[in-house]
């Protein structure tokens, strides 16, 4: 059982690191049906009763930063239980519990990590847990990947098993767990596994963050000069981790010079970026007569909100070519003006049906550079109102709690609003045959994936690349 876990484990990973099977391969029935026959063949004891004030959450991995241990914090907080207890089954055994108390301060949430290797006895441990602590309710907060959480949570287990899919444009196990209420946070995604994959009765809650202080109080343009920012981890901005990586027409090293020249300012990035990266950026500023100086990096910031407010940022520019979901709905809570992209591939790549639909948004070099360049005090201030209004409308906290109290006492939730979108599928024809020929060379070298072991990735690369040359090897 633990090598069939396995196998569907590294079979997820590699179909979702190549970059021609993002936003185009999103679930998969058979393989959600799969991992339930295996998680079913153990015997299994259900509770006899469930706890009311008790409540589990499931993932795979937490991390200080990004926005999936900011989402499980907005969960338990907006969850009526008392009591809640988060299961890691740590697949791939990153976690560390004692790193991880300082992410929940309060007493009220015990943190356990599996405490075996394999995914047989982590399956094992889950149903355990869960038959002990007998929750009223379970949240599945899992990983792409991750098929032991998917065959470990059996019908009886829970009373009520709640599936939040935040997998977005990669495939991800469990939106099929047929036990399950299937909760989409964005209106892309609900319609896309509504109408696309065929999940009837998917409910929608919105996407909250804290409300905290406004811009208001803050002048624009106070130094004379727009101060932009935009906030990210480095696979937003870049995607050459990806096998088969395909070229995007507009690049964030490219950008920052265009942003620069318009706005005769500065732009704070938050976030990784890889060395490889920032040598780009540095590079390219030089040559545009642009100082590195007005580059400003932050590696990691306690609240991305609190630093817009504390450095006094004009713009937010989104993420691309992929934009930051939750972050976005950070910046419209403290009113601030959005210059997002659209992506022309995909609109799960898109923050489009994310913002206020008055926000600034581009395809195009020059479409950036004439809202930088038409950017008023006046129009700041309008842009700012509209963005903290769409935020009280559409995303505050309370409106998740309410969203949860009427799935949970079988009501029905308010639909999303369908946003209009149309790709441009010429541009991304063109992007396709730009890919690099040593690329396509690995990839068609590379053995079957099916079934393919993780760790076997890089020596099947490194061997498909031979007599690609010394230049490509390095």
């Amino acid at each position: 059982m633990s090598q069939a876990l396995k196998n569907i484990i590294d079979f997820v990973i590699f179909v979702y690191t190549q970059d021609r099977s993002l936003a185009r391969v999103f679930t998969s029935r058979e393989l959600d049906l799969l991992c339930q026959e295996l998680g079913s063949s153990q015997s299994l004891k259900t509770p006899s009763r469930y706890d009311q004030e008790r409540t589990v959450y499931l993932v795979t991995q937490l991390s200080k930063s990004g926005g999936h241990s900011r989402v499980l914090r907005d969960l338990i907080a907006a969850d009526p239980g008392s009591r809640n207890t988060i299961l890691i089954t740590d697949v791939l055994s990153h976690s560390e519990p004692e790193e991880l108390k300082f992410l929940f301060p309060d007493d009220s949430v015990d943190i356990e990590v599996a405490p075996y290797p394999g995914y047989a006895k982590r399956v094992r441990w889950v149903q355990e847990r869960l038959n002990h602590i007998c929750p009223e309710r379970t949240y599945i907060l899992q990983h792409h990947f991750d098929a032991v959480l998917t065959a470990a949570i059996q019908p009886g287990l829970t009373n009520k098993l709640i599936y939040y899919h935040h997998g977005d444009h990669y495939l991800t196990l469990g939106a099929h767990i047929p036990h399950a209420v299937h909760v989409d946070l964005h209106s892309k995604g609900f319609f896309n596994c509504r109408d696309r994959e065929g999940i009837d009765g998917n409910v929608f809650w919105p996407l909250t963050v804290p409300d905290l202080p406004t811009r208001s109080k803050h002048r624009f343009l106070g130094s004379g000069r727009l101060t932009t920012c935009s906030v990210g981890s480095p696979e937003k901005f870049d995607n050459s981790h990806l096998i088969g990586a395909i070229p995007y027409s507009v690049r964030y090293p490219e950008i920052l010079p265009v942003i620069l020249e318009n706005t005769h300012g500065t732009h704070l990035h938050i976030g990784e970026i890889p060395s490889r990266l920032r040598k780009e950026i540095l590079r390219n500023l030089h040559k545009a007569g642009i100082s590195s100086e007005r580059f400003i990096h932050y590696p990691w910031v306690p609240s991305i909100s609190g630093t817009l407010m504390d450095e006094n940022i004009d713009i937010y520019v989104g993420s691309f070519p992929r934009g930051g979901g939750r972050t976005v709905l950070e910046a419209m809570s403290c009113g601030m003006p959005l210059l997002v992209h659209s992506n022309y591939r995909s609109r799960f790549f898109s923050d489009d049906d994310d913002v206020y639909p008055e926000a600034m948004t581009w395809r195009r070099p020059d479409e950036l550079a004439e809202h930088l360049r038409n950017a008023t005090r006046e129009s700041l201030e309008a842009h700012s109102k509209k963005s903290r209004e769409f935020y009280l409308m559409h995303h505050r906290p309370d409106l998740l709690r309410h969203a949860i109290d009427r799935t949970l006492s079988g009501g029905e939730c308010k639909l999303p609003a369908r946003r209009v979108y149309r790709p441009n599928e010429l541009q991304e024809f063109l992007d396709e045959g730009r890919r690099p020929a040593a690329s396509e060379m690995i990839y068609r070298r590379l053995p079957s994936p099916l079934l393919m072991p993780l760790r076997s990735v890089r020596r099947a690369v490194r061997a498909a690349s031979k007599g690609l040359g010394p230049k490509f090897n390095r």
